[in-house]
């Protein structure tokens, strides 16, 4: 079981993931770093994260794929997409079909660290709603 601070960032292009760990390094998250939407899956049955991270495109997915996968999981971790190719036409796709938000990169540590906290601390209220609704 990952711990609440982990962020599952998925993504097919090891520079992308290797500049991740090096900001990560000195931060108070644990990042797990997968290449494939079907690493994802299997990781993500045996370690609920509260935010996965994930590349538009993966080799075997993409983040709509992501998405499906996450919504299995209960309380569903909130999806961030990270990409170098953000516009209008991807925010408003990931917003409306139940992402959290798309994160345009490269982005700056400080940008990063508020749009991930700010995913983390809606799941985390997200997840007391649903564990009260479900002792009732």
């Amino acid at each position: 079981m990952a711990p609440d601070n982990t962020i599952l960032a998925v993504s097919g292009n090891h520079e992308e993931l290797e500049q991740l760990q090096r900001l990560f390094t000195e931060s108070s998250w644990t990042l797990q770093v997968l290449g494939t939407l079907t690493e994802a899956k299997r990781w993500l049955k045996q370690n609920p994260v509260p935010v996965v991270l994930c590349a538009p495109q993966l080799p075997d997915g993409n983040w709509k794929g992501m998405l499906e996968v996450t919504e299995q999981i209960d309380p569903a971790p909130n999806l961030v997409v990270a990409s170098r190719h953000a516009d209008d036409r991807l925010w408003a796709e990931v917003l409306n079909l139940g992402g959290y938000d798309v994160l345009p990169l490269p982005a700056h540590a400080s940008d990063m660290f508020r749009t991930l906290s700010g995913a983390w601390r809606n799941w985390k209220a997200r997840s007391g709603v649903e564990a009260l609704a479900r002792l009732r």
